[in-house]
């Protein structure tokens, strides 16, 4: 299987959340999944200017020159993809967010009915499942886990995906690594 991680970790206070994801992968990679991993504050992200030049000038490539055409690809070939991030004021990080928004130029602008919603019509035969990893803050609660879950759940949806599993850092490595051995399987 092709994993993708997208860790949205801003930093300073990196080191164990980045911790968890390196053993997450080398838990993986043990396994003999092909695991590639994308620290985002190490990139070059630049924010979507709403240009819309990625669906009308130049489908499906965005005009802004930026480390994210390497995501969207890896995004694109990944049978999984774990978006990790903490949380902040009960929200994924900006930089997470961003890359987020800087996905859509893998759909088509027209849109057509899904399930009762509209959607954008997809450019590719397939999308990879998603999980998520989260970082919550010491004051966060089930129920803010719950509103961040329904968030990630939206955003499958619309990126014609399936949201497969939300860990926690909260949760232990090894209870980690038994959800995460169900989706790599």
């Amino acid at each position: 299987m092709k994993i993708t991680v997208i860790n949205g970790h801003p930093g300073p206070d990196f080191q164990h959340f980045d911790a968890t994801l390196a053993s997450l992968t080398q838990r993986w990679q043990a396994q003999s999944h092909d695991v590639t991993h994308h620290v985002l504050r190490e990139l070059d992200i630049r924010p979507c200017t709403g240009c819309w030049s990625c669906w009308w000038k130049t489908p499906g490539l965005c005009s802004v020159s930026d480390d994210t055409h390497r995501l969207r690809r890896d995004y694109l070939h990944a049978d999984l993809v774990l978006l990790a991030s903490p949380l902040r004021m009960g929200f994924p990080s900006a930089l997470l967010k961003t890359v987020i928004d800087k996905l859509i130029p893998l759909y088509h602008p027209y849109i057509e009915l899904g399930h009762g919603e509209c959607v954008h019509r997809p450019r590719y035969d397939r999308y990879p499942a998603l999980a998520t990893l989260i970082e919550p803050e010491p004051q966060d609660t089930a129920e803010d886990l719950e509103v961040v879950q329904r968030y990630f759940e939206r955003f499958a949806f619309h990126f014609r995906s399936r949201l497969l599993a939300q860990l926690t850092t909260r949760d232990s490595f090894d209870a980690m690594v038994r959800k995460t051995a169900r989706l790599a399987a």
